[in-house]
């Protein structure tokens, strides 16, 4: 995928014989770039061991008690919360895409001027 982006300079990831977690992650950074010569992205408690040898932590749709471990082991760097989807949520349950279709029923009453003929709506003209 960088090949084919052409973005990047170099990547570092698991290659068939390398798996990179862990201890092992940690190991390559350091290696490459010296402690504490690497920011580092994550979102699990599972990248704190790699914050303590990173110069930043960047934390990423974690929550605040990750947030605050990720800073005593390294600078805390930028945090990009998780969103709050409530109002979206509430939205989607309002099903806004229905209500165009919806309308559309009531095209040919509204232009025939009778839409407030109890006829229009399938009920009997006249006493039963």
């Amino acid at each position: 995928m960088a090949k084919h982006v052409g973005l990047f300079d170099e990547v570092l990831g698991s290659d068939g014989k390398t798996n990179l977690c862990g201890g092992d992650r940690l190991k390559v950074l350091t290696d490459k770039f010296g402690d504490r010569g690497f920011d580092y992205a994550g979102n699990s408690p599972d990248d704190l061991h790699i914050w303590r040898g990173a110069r930043e932590a960047i934390v990423v749709n974690a929550g605040r008690s990750l947030e605050n471990q990720a800073g005593r082991c390294a600078k805390p760097g930028r945090v990009f919360a998780p969103e709050s989807h409530r109002l979206r949520s509430f939205f989607q349950c309002l099903r806004p895409h229905q209500w165009v279709k919806n309308l559309i029923i009531f095209v040919p009453a509204v232009a025939a001027h009778r839409l407030a003929e109890p006829w229009c709506y399938g009920a009997k003209a006249g006493p039963f």
